[in-house]
């Protein structure tokens, strides 16, 4: 999250991270619930509309930041409508495979469902600050702040990582020490070559991050004083708890009372 936040003045940024983290989870418990392929792509929209107008994502990011994922969609939308055996309408056959409309319409809808829950790790991703995130948990949501902290510094260390990996395969390929991938094994190669460096580099980074909290005093004392001025937002915890509310509707309904089906195994015989 340090590397793809970006600073706005939308409703979402707006919102605090706790309330945030519980519109990411119901949305993710709604994802979950749904199963037929048009209440996919009504939550798409919607989601969709949240990243562009309330997140105030553009439009160009949002697809750079989801392409990745539509692309392992078409490969779940091409397997499942292929493998699904509870299909019985024949779409077309291509050998000994069949493509049926119950398998490609299960496969569209992994495929919708995928996509949706990209999008919405990306609204959080991209408009949740990590220093006031870490803030906010420990503010609102109770949160022991050296757990707190542990988690920021985790999230801190994730870039310095990706950037020292660079440098050692840089420094691999001055040494002439870079094959080209001809097989499997020599492209498993530079991640061997990548693990003694970084794990050693991860321990020393550690090391002195434990050295500098003891220093500082750092889980002396039950609270610490916060420098930052918080400030939670009423209109986003109402959204929050919206969210919340649309979940135990719709999991009352579809789940308790019996309306409609959950997603089956792909791979089962009725």
């Amino acid at each position: 999250m340090l590397f793809v936040y970006r600073p706005g003045n939308s409703f979402f940024h707006h919102m605090d991270a706790v309330s945030k983290l519980v519109w990411l989870l119901a949305m993710t418990a709604i994802l979950l619930v749904t199963s037929d392929l048009t209440e996919n792509l009504v939550i798409l929209a919607w989601l969709v509309f949240v990243a562009l107008i309330l997140a105030g994502i553009p439009l160009g990011i949002l697809v750079r930041r989801v392409l990745p994922l539509t692309v392992v969609g078409i490969w779940l939308l091409v397997v499942m409508s292929v493998l699904y055996t509870l299909g019985t309408t024949v779409i077309f056959t291509i050998g000994p495979f069949r493509v049926t409309r119950e398998g490609f319409l299960y496969g569209a809808a992994l495929f919708v469902r995928l996509v949706s829950l990209g999008v919405t790790s990306i609204i959080f991703g991209i408009t949740t600050d990590p220093r006031r995130m870490v803030n906010e948990l420990i503010e609102y949501g109770r949160l022991p702040y050296r757990m707190a902290y542990a988690i920021y510094a985790a999230l801190r260390f994730l870039p310095l990582l990706q950037t020292e990996a660079q440098n050692v395969l840089n420094a691999h390929a001055v040494r002439g020490a870079v094959e080209k991938p001809r097989t499997l094994l020599s492209q498993i190669t530079p991640v061997r070559r990548l693990t003694i460096p970084l794990l050693v580099s991860a321990l020393r980074r550690i090391q002195i991050t434990a050295i500098a909290m003891d220093s500082r005093g750092f889980g002396a004392h039950a609270r610490r004083t916060n420098i930052d001025d918080l400030r939670r937002d009423p209109l986003g915890v109402v959204f929050a708890v919206a969210t919340v509310a649309v979940f135990i509707a719709f999991f009352v309904w579809r789940v308790v009372l019996g309306h409609g089906t959950l997603l089956r195994a792909p791979i089962l015989s009725p």
